[in-house]
Order: structure tokens, then C-alpha cells, then sequence
């Protein structure tokens, strides 16, 4: 199942879909420039799918990983070496204690960090934060990564 094959199946009540990409791994495997705007990647991939409207397009500049190392460099006190190697070691466990830690009250600090220092991540956060203002059937929107796995 994948974001863009299968929004019908993932959100077949017209909740909106928010699909998260490798920024440089998307535009490899559909063949678009490195220097093609953003914007045309993510309608490039709402083109593809069979639920164009409902889907939300994040791209993450360079991968994921560039987004944890951020996570770690900002959070230096709380992350212990041990969750930051395995995060590393892209255990899932560990990258999921990472943004848990980041994501309570108290660790504002640390998200602002976060969204500074990765402008694509902060995009991510605007575009789910819309959604869930929106007074409609996409206020409580699905996410899922380019795997189709549900995440939120």
C-alpha cells in the first residue's frame, strides 16, 4: 500500500493524507531535476494518485536522517549517546523516543530549534498544523509515509 496508489483505502471518509518524501529519493525515482521546484514534485506525485485532493505533499530536504541529526545537535542534555546511536542506526524505537522527547510541553525550546534549523521540516509542521484547523472532514487528517504506513 502507498501514499499515492491507495489514499481511497487509507482515507476512504475524504480525510486529508499527508505523504512525507526523501526530497532527493522522490525526484530519483520519478525522474524529475534536481532543480525542479518543490511544488512540481508534489504534483507530480498528486497527478499519480487516486486522491489528488486529499493529498498533501511534504518533501524533506536531503532525508530524514538530516532531520534527526538536527533533533540530536539540538537536544544535547536529554538525548543519551546511546538513543542518538541507535537514531542513528535508524532504529525506529530510538527515532520515535527522539521526536516523543522533543514533542512534551516543556521541550519548546527544542522544537524551535528544530524548525530553524530545517525549513522543510518546519514546512511539514505547517502543513499538518492547517489541517488540523480546518473545520472539515480533513481536520483530523491520516499521515502516512511513502510506504503507505499510517503514522498519525
Amino acid at each position: 500500500m502507498g501514499c499515492r496508489e491507495d489514499i481511497q483505502r487509507i482515507a476512504p471518509d475524504g480525510h486529508a493524507v499527508v505523504a512525507v518524501f526523501d526530497d532527493d529519493e522522490v525526484r530519483r525515482l520519478l525522474d524529475i531535476p534536481v532543480d525542479a521546484p518543490a511544488e512540481q514534485v508534489a504534483e507530480c506525485i498528486r497527478v499519480q494518485s487516486d486522491g489528488a485532493g486529499q493529498l498533501h505533499v511534504a518533501l524533506i530536504e536531503k532525508n530524514i536522517e538530516t532531520v534527526i541529526e538536527t533533533l540530536i545537535d539540538c537536544d544535547p542534555e536529554e538525548v543519551t549517546a546511546q538513543t542518538a546511536r541507535d537514531a542513528r542506526g535508524k532504529d525506529r524505537t530510538a527515532r520515535d523516543l527522539l521526536f516523543l522527547g522533543a514533542s512534551k510541553q516543556a521541550k519548546r525550546a527544542v522544537r524551535d530549534c528544530v524548525i530553524e534549523r530545517s525549513p522543510s521540516w518546519k514546512e511539514l509542521v505547517e502543513i499538518v498544523i492547517r489541517l488540523l484547523r480546518q473545520p472539515s472532514p480533513e481536520s483530523t487528517g491520516k499521515v502516512c509515509n511513502p510506504t503507505g504506513r499510517v503514522i498519525a
